[in-house]
C-alpha cells in the first residue's frame, strides 16, 4: 500500500512565474553589459584639450573688475593645466582666467549643466575693460526645432585673455576644455547614448521587477521600484538631461527636484533593506536606527525646497554616508544570522558606497575631478541596482524552498489527521466529512451515490491462528486490492477493525455491485503471501446500497452495514444489496 494515497489535495502559495526565476541571471547579465556600454560611450568628452594658462582669481564680484589696473590689482593662483577642475562648494562667485592663443581650437565648453550662473567675458586691453557676456552656441533641443543656448559652450573667434564667472550652491566640479564644434556634437551624441543606455537599463529593471511585484504582492519589490525609479530621475536631472528637453527649465527647480528624487531614493532604499532583512522581527536595534534615518530623510525631503543649496548638499552628504554605513552594518549582521541573500545586499551596498564616497570626496576637493569620480556614483548605482535585483531573486528562491517545505509539512499533517496509520487509506474522520459532502451533493445535483461496506471474513479467527502481525499485513493486503479495484476519485476508507467502506459518487447501485464483485473476486484469487512464501486465502463479505433522499449520512451507513450483516448471515464471501445478491463460490 502506498502511503501517499490520501494526498489528494495540494496547498499552493503565491509564487513568482517560473520564467521570472529561470531567466533572472540572464536579464542581470544583459543589464551589466549595458553598464559596460555606458562606460564605453561616456568618457569621450574627457579626451579634449584643456584651456591654457588657467588661473583662479582672488575676486568675487558679480561683474568683472573695472579700472585701468583691473587685471594687475587682482591676485591669481595658477591651476594645473588639466581640463578636470574641482573647486568645491563656494557661496560667492568664482572667477577663472585663461588665455586663448592663435590657432587654438575655437570652442570652449564646460560640462556641468547644474552650475547656476556661467558668464564668459573677453578682456579688452585697448580700453582696460571687459566685453559683455559672450553668447553661447545655439543647439537644437531633443524636442522641437527651435534653437536654444542652454549648454555652456562658447565659440571664441579672437585670441586673448578671458574671464569665466561661476556661481552655484552646488560643488563647482566641471571639465573646461577647448575643442571643435564637430567634436562637441560627437561628445554629446556619445554622452546622450551612454545616458540613454543607463536609463534604459533602469527602465528594464523597473518593468521586470514591476511584473514580479504584480505576481508576488511583496513590499520588497515596491521599495525596490521606488529606489530604482528615484535613481533614474536623479541621474536624469543630475546630468542635465532635463535641459535637453526643456532648455528654459529653471535650474533652482531642477536642483530641488534632484534632491527630492535623492531623498525618495534613500527612503525607499532604507525601507527596502529594513523589510528585506526583516529587521523589525530579527534586529530591533538596527530597525530603530533605520527608522531614525528614514525620519532624517523626510526632513531632508522637506528642507530641500527652502534651504540654501549648499546646506542641502551637506545634509544629503551626511544622510548618504550614514545610510551607506547602516546598509553594510545591517547586511553584515544579517549574514551573522545566516541569512544568505544578505551577501548580495552587502555587495550591492558596497558598490554604491564606493561610488558615493568617491563622488562626495570629489565634491569637497579631496579627490580630483575625472572620469571615475564624475561617473562613480552612477556606476555604483547601476551595479547596486543589479545586485539588489539578484538579492531579490535569491530571496524568492529561499522563500520558495521554505514555502515548499511548509506545504509538504502541512500536507503531511493534514493527511495524518485523515489517514489510517496502518493501511494508508482515509480514516473514519475523513469518511464522516466526505460522506456528508457527498450526500449534500447528491441531493442538490440529483446524482446517484452508492456506498460499499466490506468486511474480511473470519478475521478474528485469522488473528488467533496467525497472529496480529500477520493480521496487520492482511489488512494492508486488502487495502491494496481496494485501491487497485476503484477509480482514483473514489474514496476508500477504513471504517474500523477489519471493516472498510468505499464512497462511489455518480454511480448507481448496479455499477457499485460490479465494483464490489470485482473486489470480492480479486481478494479470493489473490491470497496473502507470508514471509515463508505460504499462501493464505482470504475472502470478504460486501454490502452495497444506493442513497435514497432524504435519508441522512448516518442512516445511509446504517443501511450499508445492514446489507453487510445480511451477507454474513447468508454465508459470507458474497455481495449483498437492497436489490439483489451476488454470491460467489465458497
Amino acid at each position: 500500500m502506498v502511503y501517499s494515497y490520501a494526498f489528494r489535495r495540494h496547498l499552493y502559495g503565491s509564487q513568482a512565474p517560473p520564467w521570472a526565476i529561470r531567466h533572472h541571471v540572464l536579464i542581470d547579465l544583459s543589464c551589466l553589459a549595458i553598464v559596460v556600454a555606458v562606460l564605453f560611450f561616456s568618457p569621450a568628452a574627457f579626451a579634449n584639450q584643456p584651456v591654457s594658462h588657467l588661473q583662479l582669481m582672488d575676486y568675487h564680484g558679480a561683474l568683472p573688475p573695472t579700472g585701468d589696473n583691473a587685471l594687475e590689482s587682482v591676485s591669481a593662483t595658477p591651476l594645473p593645466d588639466q581640463q578636470n577642475i574641482n573647486l568645491g562648494i563656494n557661496i560667492e562667485p568664482v572667477w577663472l582666467q585663461f588665455k586663448v592663443e592663435a590657432g587654438d581650437p575655437p570652442i570652449v565648453q564646460l560640462n556641468n549643466p547644474l552650475i547656476h550662473q556661467i558668464a564668459l567675458h573677453r578682456y579688452l586691453p585697448e580700453t582696460s575693460t571687459f566685453s559683455a557676456p559672450i553668447q553661447r552656441v545655439a543647439f537644437t533641443p531633443l524636442l522641437g526645432d527651435e534653437l536654444g543656448r542652454w549648454r555652456p559652450v562658447f565659440e571664441l573667434t579672437e585670441p586673448g585673455t578671458y574671464w569665466l564667472k561661476l556661481s552655484s550652491p552646488q560643488a563647482l566640479r566641471f571639465q573646461l576644455s577647448q575643442t571643435t564644434l564637430p567634436q562637441v556634437n560627437s561628445d554629446w551624441r556619445g554622452f546622450l547614448l551612454g545616458q540613454g543606455l543607463y536609463l534604459g537599463m533602469l527602465l528594464g529593471l523597473l518593468v521586470y521587477n514591476g511584473v514580479l511585484l504584480r505576481f508576488l504582492k511583496n513590499s520588497n519589490y515596491f521599495w525596490y521600484l521606488g529606489f530604482v525609479g528615484s535613481s533614474a530621475v536623479y541621474f536624469f536631472l543630475q546630468k542635465g538631461l532635463m535641459f535637453e528637453l526643456v532648455p528654459a527649465f529653471p535650474k533652482l527647480v531642477n536642483e530641488a527636484l534632484l534632491f527630492t528624487a535623492l531623498s525618495i531614493g534613500i527612503i525607499s532604499a532604507l525601507s527596502f533593506c529594513r523589510t528585506f532583512l526583516m529587521l523589525p522581527e530579527q534586529d530591533r536595534l538596527m530597525d530603530r536606527l533605520f527608522m531614525v534615518f528614514i525620519v532624517f530623510g523626510l526632513v531632508c525631503l522637506v528642507g530641500t525646497w527652502w534651504l540654501p543649496g549648499h546646506v542641502s548638499v551637506k545634509m544629503f552628504s551626511v544622510l548618504g554616508l550614514g545610510t551607506m554605513t547602516l546598509f553594510c552594518l545591517a547586511s553584515w549582521r544579517a549574514l551573522q544570522r545566516r541569512f544568505r541573500p544578505a551577501r548580495w545586499l552587502l555587495m550591492g551596498w558596497s558598490a554604491l558606497i564606493v561610488g558615493c564616497l568617491v563622488f562626495i570626496l570629489s565634491i569637497y576637493g579631496v579627490l580630483p575631478h575625472n572620469l571615475v569620480t564624475y561617473y562613480g556614483f552612477q556606476f555604483g548605482s547601476a551595479l547596486e541596482s543589479l545586485l539588489l535585483s539578484v538579492a531579490l531573486a535569491d530571496r524568492i528562491n529561499l522563500l520558495r524552498r521554505e514555502r515548499e517545505t511548509l506545504v509538504k509539512e502541512k500536507l503531511r499533517f493534514a493527511t495524518m489527521s485523515v489517514t489510517d496509520g496502518l493501511t494508508g487509506l482515509y480514516n473514519r474522520r475523513y469518511l464522516n466529512r466526505h460522506l456528508d459532502e457527498s450526500v449534500q451533493q447528491a441531493r442538490l445535483q440529483h446524482q446517484p451515490l452508492s456506498l460499499v461496506m466490506l468486511d474480511i471474513d473470519h478475521f478474528k479467527v485469522f488473528n488467533d491462528r496467525w497472529g496480529h502481525l500477520l493480521g496487520d499485513k492482511a489488512l494492508q493486503h486488502f487495502a491494496d486490492i481496494l485501491v487497485e479495484a476503484v477509480c482514483e476519485e473514489d474514496a476508500v476508507c477504513r471504517f474500523g477493525g477489519e471493516e472498510f467502506t468505499i464512497v462511489l459518487r455518480h454511480q448507481p447501485v448496479q455499477q457499485a455491485l460490479d465494483v464490489a464483485e470485482r473486489i470480492r473476486t480479486m481478494l479470493r484469487t489473490t491470497p496473502l503471501m507470508t514471509d515463508a512464501n505460504q499462501a493464505i486465502p482470504l475472502t470478504c463479505t460486501i454490502g452495497v446500497v444506493q442513497y435514497q433522499v432524504p435519508e441522512s449520512a448516518k442512516a445511509f451507513i446504517a443501511r450499508a452495514d445492514s446489507a453487510l450483516y445480511q451477507g454474513k448471515e447468508g454465508g459470507r464471501d458474497r455481495v449483498m444489496s437492497d436489490l439483489m445478491t451476488h454470491q460467489g463460490s465458497t
